[in-house]
């Protein structure tokens, strides 16, 4: 990659808060996030960037 790039990884707020029943889920997440933080160190200074999206829980609301 060079100067310019960016990198998207999709994340979730179950890294920091899972709910029930994700707790495997939530771990994974977790790890992703950490090594996003790490990627970042290791392109400091290159002008590639690296963003983490974490979206929150989906409503399940049908809408009408």
């Amino acid at each position: 990659m060079g100067e310019g790039s960016s990198v998207v990884i999709i994340g979730s707020t179950a890294s920091i808060n899972p709910g029930p029943s994700l707790s495997v889920y939530g771990t994974t997440k977790a790890a992703v996030r950490e090594m996003v933080r790490s990627w970042i160190l290791d392109v400091k200074g290159s002008g590639v960037r690296i963003n983490l999206l974490s979206p929150g829980p989906v409503g399940t609301q049908s809408l009408r």
